[in-house]
C-alpha cells in the first residue's frame, strides 16, 4: 500500500496498549486459551450454555480491557492500566459469580436476588464500555436507549 493510503487508514485505527510487555504477553496467553476453549466448547464440551457464554464474555472483556485504553491519550498511563486491570478482574468476577450461582438461580425459578441484579448490571456496563472502546459511542447509545 502507498503511504497516503496507510495514513488515511491510521485515522480509523483504535490505539492499543503496547508499551507494557507483560500486558501484551498476558493478552497473547488469554487469546490462545480462549481459542482452545472455544475449540473444546464446539467439539467435546457438555457444559451449560450459560457457562460457555460467561467464559466467552469474560475472556473477550478481559482482552479488550487490557488491549484498548479507555481514551487514546491514556495508552501509556499506569493509572489507566490499573483501572483496566480492575475492569478485567470485574469481568472475571462476573464469570465466577455466574458459574457459582447458576443452580441457585434455576432453583429460584430464575427470580433475581440483589446479587444477581448487581452482577447482571455490572456485565451490561462492562459490555457497553468495551463496545465504546472498540467501536465508538453509537452502539452503546443504542443499547442504552433499548434498555430504557
Amino acid at each position: 500500500m502507498s503511504n497516503s493510503v496507510e495514513q488515511e487508514l491510521e485515522k480509523f485505527e483504535v490505539p492499543t496498549r503496547t508499551r507494557f510487555g507483560w500486558v501484551t504477553r498476558t493478552i497473547s496467553v488469554l487469546c490462545v486459551l480462549l481459542s482452545l476453549a472455544h475449540i473444546w466448547f464446539n467439539t467435546l464440551s457438555t457444559w451449560s450454555e450459560l457457562w460457555i457464554s460467561a467464559i466467552h464474555f469474560a475472556g473477550f472483556a478481559m482482552i479488550c480491557a487490557l488491549w484498548y485504553p479507555a481514551l487514546p491519550r491514556w495508552r501509556e498511563s499506569k493509572v489507566a492500566l490499573a483501572f483496566d486491570v480492575l475492569l478485567a478482574l470485574l469481568a472475571l468476577a462476573c464469570l465466577i459469580y455466574l458459574m457459582l450461582a447458576e443452580d441457585a438461580l434455576y432453583e429460584r425459578g430464575v427470580k433475581f436476588v440483589t446479587s444477581d441484579w448487581v452482577f447482571s448490571i455490572l456485565a451490561i456496563l462492562i459490555v457497553m464500555e468495551m463496545i465504546r472502546r472498540t467501536m465508538g459511542w453509537f452502539i452503546p447509545t443504542l443499547i442504552l436507549i433499548c434498555l430504557t
